[in-house]
């Protein structure tokens, strides 16, 4: 009975918490997830996905220090009775882990124990070919950070190229800047290889911490964010490569040169004509 209390007690606490504590969730190159919450307030106009939800206030403010005082108490009743029941009964919390062989991303089925890198890497191990994508993922941030678009450009396919230049037009206007540092490699694992038309896509689920806000670049103050917070983010990362580089183009069938993204003479957007990995998808889980 007593461990069935603490259950009911725990798991109350849990949804008072979570509806009455603002979220904070980072963003990242193209604004994976929104900005819910800020260490310094500020308004937009923007439609975009960098804004965040404003809400009116309104009311008695006395009674609204009341309810908060009483959310507070009783939150703080009920979290330290949880404690002393998770005590008495002898239930430890389990040990979190970073680890990306026990994070919850890996769930998602794939046919790990069956992929041959040497097969289409004969020149590099697991090691290397996910230190080499990481690189890669950490110049991306930079460069979006920076409002580099050439290297955004040289590092990205043209698709998500286009997008993230959209969303940093917008950002611009808003007199905005994405900080992002102090990257530090968790984990990773690559999860998956796959080759078609001489294109090899290599899919690398990462585990990596950084500070992520946003700042006023006339004031540099916070804006969204906190410049203190640091984050713990999963990621599914697509990278391809040409497996041989192109020398015609699909389109009219003039010569293109090796690293071209673009036919010189019908401009035709060369998208599998790359001599390094390129990022071609970037989902946060």
């Amino acid at each position: 009975m007593k461990r069935i209390g603490m259950l009911i007690i725990i798991l109350l606490s849990t949804i008072t918490i979570v509806t009455y504590t603002p979220m904070v969730v980072s963003a990242d190159s193209g604004w994976d997830n929104d900005y819910s919450s800020s260490s310094s307030s500020s308004s937009s106009s923007s439609s975009s996905s960098y804004d965040h939800d404003s809400s009116s206030s309104g009311g008695n403010s006395k009674t609204s220090k009341v309810d908060i005082i009483f959310i507070v108490t009783l939150v703080s009743m009920i979290s330290i009775y949880g404690i002393y029941l998770l005590i008495t009964e002898g239930i430890k919390p389990k040990k979190k882990t970073n680890s990306i062989s026990s994070n919850r991303i890996m769930k998602k089925t794939y046919n790990i124990s069956k992929i041959d890198i040497k097969k289409y890497f004969p020149d590099k191990t697991e090691d290397t070919l996910a230190k080499e994508l990481y690189d890669k993922f950490v110049s991306v941030q930079e460069a979006w950070m920076n409002f580099d678009y050439n290297k955004l450009q040289e590092l990205c396919t043209s698709e998500l190229y286009e997008s993230y230049k959209s969303d940093l037009e917008i950002l611009k206007k808003e007199n905005g800047k994405n900080i992002m540092s102090d990257f530090k490699y968790v984990s990773s694992k690559i999860v998956e290889i796959s080759e078609s038309n001489n294109i090899l896509t290599v899919k690398m689920l990462l585990n990596v911490s950084f500070y992520d806000y946003v700042i006023n670049t006339e004031t540099e103050k916070v804006i969204k964010g906190f410049k203190d917070r640091k984050y713990y983010n999963d990621y599914e990362l697509d990278f391809i490569c040409t497996k041989t580089n192109i020398n015609k183009c699909p389109n009219c069938g003039a010569t293109i040169n090796s690293g071209d993204k673009e036919c010189n003479y019908c401009h035709n957007i060369i998208d599998n004509n790359y001599k390094d990995f390129v990022l071609s998808k970037k989902n946060k889980i």
